[in-house]
Formats: C-alpha cells, sequence, structure tokens
C-alpha cells in the first residue's frame, strides 16, 4: 500500500474541485481519526439529531386572562440556517373548559402553522380554537398533544413559545372543579434536526 504524506491538497486553479477517488470507490477513515470541518458539509444525508431542550410547567393555575404565555423554552441557538426544529407540545388541561379561543405557537413573534379555517372567536393566528373543550366531563385532566417541525432558516438564536389568545377559561396542570383532586406536569421539548 502506498502513502502520501502532505499538509494541504488543492484544486489546481482558484475556486475548483478537489475529486478523491472514483464511482465505486471506498475511502476508508480509521479507528481514531477525527475529520474537523470548519466549513459547509454537504451531500452527507441527513436525519442527525442535535440539540435536545425541554421546558417543564408544572404550575396549577385557573386562567382566565385573554391573552397569554402558556409555556416559552429557553433561547437556542441552530448549529446552522438548515436545521429544523421539532417542538413536542404535551399540555396538561381541565376537562370542561370554556376557552372561546385558541392556541398559537410562536418562534420569536412570528406565529407558526396558522390554520386556514376561521379561528373561534378571536383567535387569529393560532394553530387551535374552540368553544367548549371536552364539555361532557366534569372532572379529570387531558393531555392535549400537538407537534410541529419548523424551519427557521437562520443561524441566530430563537425563542419558541406557546401562547393564548381571545381566552375565557383555561385549567392548566389541574382538573376544573378541584385543584388537588387531579395534577399534571405539562412540556415543551424542542429537537434540533440537522441537515
Amino acid at each position: 500500500m502506498s502513502e502520501i504524506k502532505v499538509n494541504k491538497i488543492s484544486p489546481t486553479s482558484g475556486g475548483g474541485t478537489v475529486t478523491l477517488a472514483t464511482s465505486g470507490d471506498t475511502i476508508q477513515v480509521p479507528s481514531g481519526v477525527t475529520i474537523a470541518n470548519s466549513g459547509t458539509a454537504t451531500g452527507f444525508g441527513g436525519g442527525n439529531l442535535g440539540q435536545v431542550t425541554q421546558h417543564i410547567y408544572q404550575t396549577q393555575v385557573t386562567q382566565t386572562t385573554a391573552d397569554h404565555d402558556i409555556m416559552t423554552c429557553a433561547s437556542i441557538t441552530p448549529a446552522s440556517s438548515s436545521s429544523r426544529f421539532l417542538i413536542k407540545i404535551n399540555l396538561m388541561v381541565g376537562a370542561a373548559m370554556n376557552p372561546n379561543g385558541g392556541m398559537i405557537l410562536y418562534r420569536d413573534s412570528t406565529p407558526l402553522s396558522v390554520t386556514d379555517a376561521s379561528p373561534y372567536g378571536s383567535a387569529t393566528d393560532s394553530f387551535w380554537s374552540a368553544d367548549d373543550y371536552l364539555s361532557g366531563m366534569t372532572g379529570g385532566m387531558v393531555p392535549f398533544y400537538w407537534e410541529y417541525i419548523d424551519s427557521p432558516a437562520t443561524p441566530s438564536a430563537i425563542v419558541y413559545k406557546l401562547s393564548a389568545k381571545s381566552i375565557h377559561t383555561m385549567y392548566y396542570n389541574r382538573q376544573a372543579s378541584n385543584a388537588t383532586s387531579s395534577i399534571g406536569i405539562s412540556t415543551m421539548t424542542l429537537m434540533e434536526l440537522l441537515s
């Protein structure tokens, strides 16, 4: 086996392309070798998981303020402008609520996944809105689960936030009739999907 020792390989013309091997060949990277990339790597396929962060919200609340924030994830900086984020929301809510409004997911100040249909009440920019929610149930809690993949297209720090708009009454991490009979913990999880 031949060995070539060099410090740098450059194309014969500035801005050209250096090609390693031909189709069908295999370039082997031995164990213990590190490839350090300070530029942009393309064509290696996707599906890699980057940062994962989670916000835990466990305060029991009866919320009657029409417009309010529910959960806010800490600022997160994408690995690159091509990163996407899987946002998973698991909100424990009391049954027999009377929302009369909706929920909005924000990236900074931008609402995401806005429904094409007319929202209930004045819940503009919402991804979910309703008059009554599980009105036939007299007690207990139910999980409100929703997920969304966002492509922020920026390498700068961003903040994701779940908010409510035009709300009449909502119960978070508790049932409607009794604050101590049922308690829960809500979460918002961010998973960075690397390109």
